[in-house]
């Protein structure tokens, strides 16, 4: 018997290839004859850089770049042998940069990514593929842009220092120092979520809240942000308000789209083909995937959906070890998995859960294949 192993990382607790190792471990404890193979996965958000980098040869740069409160600090880039360049928006712009007390949309900017990417044209890269995921903004990604030499100003030509909180003080885009290079660079722009960027289902609505937002700053943010559809609508002549997951990373890639001409494109889609996951599938017995919360949220991208729909394609069965489980049991058949087993049904709380995660993915690895 063949069983792939092919999770996404438990956010904060175990990236992808400690949870396959562990599930892996628990099986072969109790079935040490049966063949696994481990194929760590993504979906385009934070950890998709760790998954590629145990596929493929790649070169890291460590820069200066700052943290999302723009202070001062460092992050890493790759680049592959054609010289593309690899960018998680997470490296420099994530909030796990920051401790829970200094999270804030308000205050928070991508420039630090857009120093990453600035560098990495800097190199010599004409393609670059940025990640999105894990942000800590809601800007819209103008710290990118500004990094890249946009200007935003306000209505005194001031320029402004683009975050959450100044949104509604621009009152133009000036695009005329932009970095030249970036005309002749392509930028793929990866997403794990569906989301547009505005409305109820939007980026601020639906992520702000994780970011350290209330309601107040909620409605604050969302006002900034149709403020600034309408800026690029009139500098640009493009409206990216609905554009199908722009709303990944407070509307980094609606920002892109409109100001650089970035593609938008599919994360797992991507990751699946660039690690070969559609062939290791079909030479399966049994699939094992994963991810940290198995919730509504899952249809929308996930990793644990993109691996149920392909495995469909070739009758493999699937399962799903997760963190925790909202679904019930009809939604888990739906989305075509045969079964779910979370942590959290054998752990005593959520901190029990995150401290002794791997202990408890061996044991439900160990329960996965009895009669």
């Amino acid at each position: 018997m063949e069983v792939l192993l092919c999770s996404d990382k438990f956010k904060g607790s175990c990236t992808a290839q400690a949870v396959c190792e562990a599930v892996a471990r628990g099986i072969h404890s109790r079935l040490p004859q049966v063949q696994i193979h481990l194929h760590p996965m993504a979906d385009g958000g934070d950890g998709s850089l760790a998954v590629l980098r145990h596929f493929r040869q790649l070169t890291e740069h460590r820069v200066p770049a700052v943290d999302p409160l723009g202070r001062a600090s460092e992050a890493s880039y790759y680049t592959d042998q054609a010289a593309t360049a690899y960018i998680e928006l997470a490296a420099a712009s994530g909030y796990e940069r920051l401790s829970t007390a200094e999270r804030d949309p308000l205050e928070t900017t991508t420039y630090g990514t857009g120093e990453l990417l600035r560098a990495a044209l800097a190199r010599g890269c004409r393609e670059v593929l940025l990640f999105l995921g894990g942000s800590s903004t809601n800007e819209v990604g103008l710290g990118i842009a500004a990094a890249l030499g946009a200007r935003f100003l306000d209505s005194a030509g001031q320029q402004v220092w683009p975050c959450g909180k100044t949104l509604h003080t621009i009152t133009r885009i000036d695009l005329s120092a932009v970095d030249e290079r970036i005309a002749k660079t392509r930028v793929l722009v990866f997403t794990d979520v569906r989301n547009p960027l505005t409305g109820p289902s939007g980026a601020t609505h639906t992520f702000a809240r994780q970011k350290g937002a209330n309601e107040a700053t909620i409605e604050y943010l969302e006002a900034g942000v149709n403020h600034v559809v309408k800026l690029l609508r009139d500098t640009t002549g493009q409206d990216v308000s609905t554009l199908p997951g722009a709303g990944a990373a407070g509307g980094v890639g609606a920002g892109l789209v409109a100001l650089f001409g970035a593609q938008l494109l599919d994360g797992f889609a991507y990751l699946a083909e660039a690690t070969g996951l559609e062939a290791r599938i079909a030479s399966a017995d049994l699939v094992v995937t994963g991810e940290g919360k198995l919730d509504a949220s899952t249809l929308g991208g996930k990793v644990v959906a993109g691996v149920a729909k392909l495995a469909a394609a070739y009758g493999v069965p699937v399962v799903a070890v997760v963190g925790a489980n909202t679904l019930t049991r009809d939604e888990q058949a739906e989305l075509g998995l045969s079964g779910a087993h979370a942590v959290m049904d054998v752990a005593r709380d959520e901190a029990d859960a995150m401290r002794h995660v791997q202990a408890y993915l061996e044991l439900l690895g160990r329960q996965l294949l009895q009669p």
